[in-house]
């Protein structure tokens, strides 16, 4: 733009020599300085030097017209007199921001450099004839120079973001802005805006990109090598990272990097509370559904789910098999068949496969004893209360319920209890009552035990039926309404004959009680 200081030299130069110009040159920057919000960058910082140059000469002169006591003062529209009527006439300049008159001669005007040249007038009857004031000139300039420095800014801005100069990134809005402020403002079509393009329209399809992300609406994919992923709306770890990444790297900012960056912080810390519950060998069920149901807020690809998924099964099933454990009251054979029936479906496991073989052991064990025991019942003959007893000392220690064994224990203990009732009949001293003897005797049908002493017991009870049968048949007659007993001990004694036999007879019955071992 060297025309515009050529241009204003010239016109001094002219002015110098007194010969026309064919345009004024203040009237030419004055109207390109209306127009600076649409003028070409380059055009308008040669222009603001110009129009710095036309201010500081213009204030000068109309300071030296001030000084030469000129204060008639008139507004006057240049652009509706002809040229020849606003002409300098000692230099002949055309005269647009001001000029001088004189009352005297209406139709010559001077320029502010020749106004004493005018006429020999008093200088109080001069009258300036002026377009702007200087207070209408000033924000002029700064429309121009506002157009001047706003590429400046803008240039150095858009340099910032295309080379990532910047220590604090811009946010994509802005970058929007420069774009359409260049468009706006007819900056040049330099290489650097097609660069501004280029970049605005990237991270306009990265922020797009990371919406869908965050909206679980990201279009289908297909991996390396033709297949489609498992999941195919969902990004691996990896990809996650490597978007972020590429957030990291955009010359800008978009607001759904912050998102992003605490999905993939909250991944990262998934995976490693993954690693620590799955080098666990037993870890809680709590804290892998807790852990999965975090995975529900992460729309991203995890490798860990499945695995996560099966120790969870396998803890819910451990812990299933310990609870029942701690409570071998209620640990049947069911029970454990179905603890064994849902560990197999699980997958391999070393804590599995232990509580598997523990658990196996001991439906085995307790089958075993299950059978064993019920035999002994059924057995005929009746075993002996030993072997029984020490059957139940063997049972003692199977954490299980068994109801065979269970059972065992009730004959064993209700066995006991007879055989004590039954010794203290022989140590009493005391003659039993028959009656006692033979309920004593029917309780034993329901023992399935081999009790030594119920033969002589039974024995004894056939002997003393057999006497009472024998008695009836000396003592009683026939359709007699007395009974025995009434037969045998009246009320009155009659005689000491009778007395005597009584006696015999229950010496004789209580010999026959002691000789019970």
């Amino acid at each position: 733009m060297d025309w515009m200081p050529i241009g204003r030299n010239c016109v001094d130069h002219y002015r110098q020599l007194s010969r026309y110009c064919v345009f004024s040159h203040d009237e030419m920057v004055c109207n390109m300085a209306f127009k600076a919000d649409t003028m070409d960058v380059e055009l308008a910082s040669a222009l603001l030097g110009d129009m710095t140059t036309m201010i500081q000469e213009e204030r000068e002169l109309r300071e030296k017209i001030d000084k030469m006591s000129v204060v008639q003062r008139r507004r006057v529209d240049y652009e509706l007199l002809p040229d020849e009527a606003r002409q300098c006439c000692k230099c002949r300049t055309t005269c647009y921001l001001s000029g001088i008159v004189c009352s005297c001669s209406p139709d010559k005007m001077a320029c502010l450099y020749h106004a004493q040249h005018l006429c020999s007038c008093p200088y109080r009857n001069l009258t300036l004839h002026f377009k702007f004031t200087l207070d209408e000139l000033y924000p002029l300039m700064e429309s121009v120079k506002l157009r001047s420095e706003s590429y400046k800014e803008w240039l150095s801005a858009v340099e910032d973001i295309v080379e990532n100069k910047g220590a604090k990134k811009k946010g994509l809005e802005e970058l929007h802005s420069l774009v359409e402020q260049a468009e706006t403002k007819a900056f040049p079509k330099l290489s650097l805006l097609d660069q501004l393009r280029t970049v605005t329209s990237e991270a306009d399809k990265v922020a797009v990109m990371a919406q869908q992300l965050l909206n679980g609406k990201r279009q289908t994919r297909y991996r390396s090598g033709g297949g489609k992923s498992q999941n195919q709306n969902e990004l691996t770890v990896e990809e996650l990272r490597s978007f972020v990444q590429q957030l990291d790297n955009l010359p800008c900012n978009i607001r759904q990097a912050p998102l992003l960056k605490d999905l993939l912080t909250r991944v990262d810390d998934f995976q490693q509370r993954s690693n620590r519950l799955l080098s666990d060998e037993a870890p809680s069920p709590q804290e892998l559904q807790e852990l999965l149901d975090v995975s529900l807020g992460l729309d991203v690809e995890l490798p860990q789910l499945p695995l996560l998924r099966e120790r969870l099964e396998q803890a819910r099933w451990l812990e299933a098999v310990q609870q029942a454990s701690s409570r071998p009251d209620s640990l049947c054979l069911d029970t454990m068949r179905r603890l064994i029936d849902q560990g197999v479906g699980l997958a391999p496991h070393s804590s599995v496969e232990r509580a598997m073989a523990r658990l196996q052991e001991l439906l085995t064990v307790s089958e075993q004893w299950e059978e064993r025991v019920l035999g002994l019942m059924d057995a005929r003959p009746y075993p002996s209360i030993e072997t029984l007893d020490a059957a139940l000392q063997e049972v003692e220690n199977i954490p299980a319920y068994l109801p065979n064994c269970l059972q065992l224990k009730d004959v064993v203990t209700k066995a006991k209890k007879w055989l004590n009732e039954a010794e203290m009949l022989q140590m009493g001293g005391r003659i039993p009552v028959l009656d006692s003897l033979s309920e004593l005797v029917l309780r034993a049908d329901s023992i399935p035990v081999r009790l030594d002493l119920l033969g002589r017991l039974e024995a004894l009870i056939s002997d003393v039926q057999s006497w009472k049968e024998s008695a009836a048949k000396t003592f009683l007659l026939k359709n007699s309404p007395l009974s025995l007993l009434e037969v045998l001990c009246p009320r009155c004694d009659v005689g000491s004959g009778h007395q005597k036999c009584r006696s015999k007879k229950v010496k004789k019955l209580c010999s026959s009680i002691k000789k019970l071992p």
